[in-house]
């Protein structure tokens, strides 16, 4: 379980560092999990992606759903090409978290098995079609049937890195998949 305060520091380290980059945001809303993916290009808040939301239902959905994990994944080029363009900046959504009493955050429990093996699946999909482009969406999908991400998740985190690294290299694979290997496989 995490808190607001761990939503937070992240997203100061992100815009004081400077960082290009996706934050994933799970959370619980009634009753179903969703993700919202924070994505920054130099430290700025460039877009917000949620699950079929527009913008408004997505920071909706970070002030009233329920927090499970977040996690930082640098990426390459601008990550919110997708996303809906943010019209607040870091520091108004840190104030928008810090006005939410942690006590709603506290009852989302802990992150089941099968959310778990979607996220680290989404996750490894972004990376791959960052560094490789669409086709790592199909590739995910071969290694996810192939290896169990829920049953093997380090199999599978072995194999999306392989595939990166026959492309771009090994020493931009590790990078890519390094925070993802020591938050999920720890």
């Amino acid at each position: 379980m995490q808190t607001s305060d761990n939503l937070i520091s992240e997203l100061e380290k992100v815009e004081q560092q400077k960082k290009s980059g996706k934050v994933y945001v799970y959370l619980r809303h009634s009753g179903s999990t969703y993700v919202v993916n924070l994505n920054f290009l130099d430290g700025t808040l460039t877009s917000v992606q949620s699950q079929g939301k527009d913008l408004g239902g997505s920071l909706d959905m970070l002030t009233q759903g329920s927090l499970l994990k977040v996690l930082f994944i640098p990426v390459t080029g601008d990550p919110g090409k997708a996303g809906h363009p943010s019209p607040i900046g870091v520091s108004e959504l840190i104030d928008l978290f810090r006005k939410i009493d942690d006590t709603s955050w506290t009852d989302a429990g802990e992150i089941t098995e099968t959310e778990h093996m979607a996220y680290l699946q989404e996750v490894a999909t972004d990376i791959l079609t960052d560094l490789i482009g669409d086709s790592g969406k199909d590739d995910i999908k071969i290694i996810a049937r192939d290896i169990s991400p829920h049953d093997r998740p380090r199999e599978f985190l072995d194999a999306c890195r392989d595939l990166v690294a026959q492309v771009v290299g090994d020493g931009v694979a590790d990078q890519a998949f390094e925070k993802l290997y020591r938050e999920e496989l720890q």
